[in-house]
């Protein structure tokens, strides 16, 4: 059977939770309850017997559901995700590590110590850190420092009701900031760090990017001509931005990497693969994420990358191969 590496499955760890509600976290409350509502993503007993619906040769890539706001929350909950790595190797091959952002100096520490010491192989960021973008200059040592280490970013889309749709109310309604809100946060982010020249600086920068690359594959074309179009009007805000790159913003957003998970749409899946080609889209379920707690949601990505229009040696590549080299995982 062919192997199946989870590249984006996320969990709580026990001990997280506990210091999220011992340090009153504001965020504590919503976690306590989705543990309650969706167990899988806390009780390991639980993880597993829905991943054995799945067979053995279906393994997680752990990446924490939340975020630490400080440096000792961090490094708990990093050394948690590495005990689960090393205590359960036949089920979880490897971590991103979470890292405290609003402490830059703390976390490009704590970057350090979780690849070095814990092995961690990547780590996880959020589009935005309360409210401030990643291309935001006091951020930019630690994309610096992941290119050193060679390893990924796993992108997380991050955006509340909170940030309303329409500038006369105060809030988002219907689930808009979520079910939509979320790729446009993840695309926006993608974008912001192409302009800011990251990708230029740090050519072998590695991003995966949450859902597939956010809304970066479904509206390719439309990306290309309208900087096209404003690139010839010589737009007073684009082309400074234009003038530092060496190639077209379209190109370098190609760069990235995507995961599969699309809650099972195969169309969306075929696009993302025509965007990324089969060496940048790695099998993700977004686990445990969905209304039967996680299993809908494997079922449904795996169904996508067999559905694939690709060769054999893609599709294993896609369901493991790209995340062992991506990743630097013993094969």
């Amino acid at each position: 059977m062919t192997t199946k590496i989870d590249i984006y499955a996320h969990i709580i760890p026990e001990a997280f939770l506990k210091a999220m509600q011992e340090r009153a976290y504001q965020a504590a409350a919503y976690y306590t309850s989705l543990a309650s509502r969706v167990p899988s993503i806390i009780d390991l007993q639980v993880r597993f017997q829905i991943m054995d619906q799945f067979g053995e040769d279906y393994r997680q890539v752990l990446n924490t559901a939340g975020f630490a706001q400080d440096l000792p929350t961090a490094r708990l909950v990093n050394d948690t995700m590495a005990e689960l790595v090393d205590r359960y190797p036949d089920r979880f091959v490897a971590f991103g590590a979470t890292l405290p952002m609003a402490d830059v100096e703390g976390a490009l520490l704590e970057l350090d110590r979780a690849i070095g010491e814990l092995g961690a192989r990547g780590i996880q960021l959020f589009a935005n850190i309360n409210g401030i973008p990643l291309d935001d200059p006091r951020f930019f040592p630690i994309f610096e420092r992941m290119a050193k280490h060679d390893l990924p970013i796993w992108l997380h889309p991050m955006r509340s009701s909170s940030l309303p749709d329409f500038a006369t109310e105060d809030r988002s309604r219907y689930l808009i900031w979520r079910v939509f809100g979320w790729p446009y946060e993840t695309t926006a982010a993608l974008v912001r760090l192409v302009f800011a020249g990251y990708f230029k600086r740090f050519p072998n920068l590695k991003i995966i990017a949450h859902h597939a690359g956010g809304l970066l594959p479904h509206f390719a074309e439309r990306v290309r001509d309208h900087y096209d179009e404003y690139i010839l009007w010589q737009d007073e805000e684009l082309q400074p931005g234009i003038n530092e790159l060496d190639g077209h913003p379209l190109d370098y957003l190609r760069l990235i990497y995507g995961d599969t998970a699309l809650s099972g749409s195969q169309g969306a899946l075929n696009c993302a693969l025509a965007f990324l080609g089969s060496d940048r889209l790695l099998f993700g379920s977004d686990f445990p994420f969905d209304i039967e707690k996680g299993a809908r949601l494997v079922a449904a990505a795996v169904r996508g990358v067999e559905g694939l229009p690709v060769s054999p040696a893609e599709r294993e590549a896609i369901f493991a191969g790209n995340a062992i080299r991506l990743l630097k995982l013993p094969s």
